[in-house]
């Protein structure tokens, strides 16, 4: 592999873009650290203070109360892993271009913010933690190194994610979508781990077979469970088909690039993710098994299949340089834009239940909004809120992708800049109204948030649009 920054297509300028993402990101978690708390914290509390006391962390981790799946602390490990990883994502990718190694200075940056963040928290009237300091920690290391693992062992190179590669060919973007899916496996099998409660204590994995004290079955046998618990069982499963369909579509792309496209591949990835993810809840203490996410998983697969053969055929069709072809195309990725776009709003208006007069719905907007960013997701750690922010950007980059792809279809010279400023502000827009629109839905609120994770899944669902074409759209 090369070994300097010259020797990589583009290099300076997707090291910069990735330190600009990294600053922009430190930001966010400066917000997201700094939020007010409530009631005082003695100095004695500080995260300095708790470091003097290194040889207590096993008392202090007890302090968890990892057997108590309700308590505050046990869900602030797993949000604070999660809230790191894409830090240590954004910083190999800057820093790891001229060599790829997997210890270097650079690893101190993470360690170092999380302290200042945990030891400026004292004065914000809410309490360090020198766990919360090793979780995220855990977090930043681990992203770092995937994408360290991902350029020393698959040729990945940033710069072809981004569209700044000058090779058009196949095998960069086999490397980087391989890349990707092993990045995404290895994240999505790392949340199957937290917040890392693990024990082999036969007694206690024996227990999980039967309901806890807030009665939450822990290991689900009945695959027919999720559906008595209408509706909000049924929203779990979508979810969950949410989070494997990335890997079926990773993988069928790759089969397509290889002109071997069939739905068993993905149906088996999909599969072996599944079965390894439920297997490692077993000895999750505060995670459930469910024995629903192997069907799901064969369900995802089909679905990834299809999905990515539509795409290879609105490419790669046949006569696809034809102007026929370019109309067919454009009315067909219309159509799939308004459906995709409704059934967000589908998901957004669930259970379907409304408010009664038009004066509550202007009491909800006005009183029981959140028009700061983030100030409800962040004044509660949680690993189902952390999901959340994922869940809310991921929903919106496939429309990302699918307007970079109709833009295209009509301007294929458009500027990259301005295909991001569009995909933002347009996704922005579509999902504030939908929020707005939730104030009419019974126990829905308006949160500005959403809108503004919104936009950023479609500022990344363009960016990848560049990975996700194939050569014939650049020759159209």
């Amino acid at each position: 592999m090369p070994s300097t920054v010259s020797s990589e297509p583009n290099a300076q300028l997707t090291a910069r873009l990735f330190f600009i993402l990294t600053g922009l990101f430190i930001v966010f978690i400066l917000f997201a650290s700094l939020i007010p708390g409530g009631g005082p914290i003695s100095p004695s509390e500080s995260v300095i203070f708790k470091l003097k006391k290194l040889l207590f962390l096993k008392e202090m981790y007890l302090s968890h109360d990892l057997k108590n799946v309700d308590t505050f602390m046990l869900r602030d490990i797993a949000a604070n892993v999660l809230l790191y990883i894409p830090l240590g994502l954004f910083l190999s990718s800057a820093v790891s271009l001229p060599k790829r190694r997997f210890f270097t200075p650079w690893l101190v940056l993470g360690t170092l913010i999380s302290l200042l963040m945990e030891n400026a928290q004292r004065y914000i009237n809410r309490n360090p933690d020198l766990i919360d300091m090793i979780t995220n920690t855990i977090g930043f290391l681990f992203g770092f190194w995937i994408v360290v693992f991902a350029m020393k062992f698959t040729g990945f190179t940033p710069a072809t994610v981004i569209g700044l590669s000058d090779n058009d060919k196949a095998s960069p973007k086999i490397r980087a979508v391989s890349a990707f899916r092993f990045m995404y496996i290895s994240i999505y099998f790392l949340v199957s781990l937290l917040p890392f409660d693990i024990s082999m204590s036969p007694s206690q994995i024996y227990s999980k077979l039967f309901a806890d004290g807030a009665g939450q079955a822990r290991i689900i046998l009945d695959p027919f469970y999720h559906y008595q618990q209408w509706p909000q069982g049924v929203t779990v499963l979508f979810l969950v088909l949410l989070g494997l369909i990335p890997v079926a579509i990773l993988t069928s792309f790759l089969d397509g690039l290889g002109k071997r496209l069939n739905p068993f591949s993905p149906i088996y990835v999909c599969l072996s993710l599944a079965m390894l993810s439920e297997s490692a809840k077993i000895f999750i203490l505060s995670r459930t098994s469910d024995i629903i996410l192997f069907p799901i998983a064969i369900l995802a697969g089909i679905a990834g299949w299809f999905m990515v053969k539509i795409w290879f055929l609105l490419q790669d069709g046949p006569d696809s340089h034809s102007q026929r072809s370019l109309v067919y195309r454009k009315k067909l990725l219309k159509t799939v834009l308004i459906i995709y776009g409704f059934a967000i709003c589908l998901l957004a208006w669930a259970p379907y239940q409304f408010e009664l007069t038009p004066k509550i719905v202007a009491h909800k907007i006005l009183y029981q909004s959140n028009f700061v960013p983030f100030m409800a997701h962040f004044s509660y750690h949680d690993l189902s809120t952390a999901l959340d922010l994922v869940k809310e950007t991921g929903l919106f980059v496939p429309l990302g992708l699918l307007s970079a792809f109709l833009v295209f279809c009509y301007r294929p010279a458009f500027s990259r800049f301005k295909g991001f400023v569009l995909a933002g502000v347009g996704c922005f827009i579509f999902a504030l109204l939908i929020e707005l629109s939730q104030a009419v839905c019974l126990g829905r609120y308006v949160d500005v948030t959403d809108a503004i994770l919104a936009g950023f899944g479609g500022i990344l669902g363009n960016t990848l649009f560049n990975l996700f074409s194939t050569h014939i759209t650049k020759t159209e």
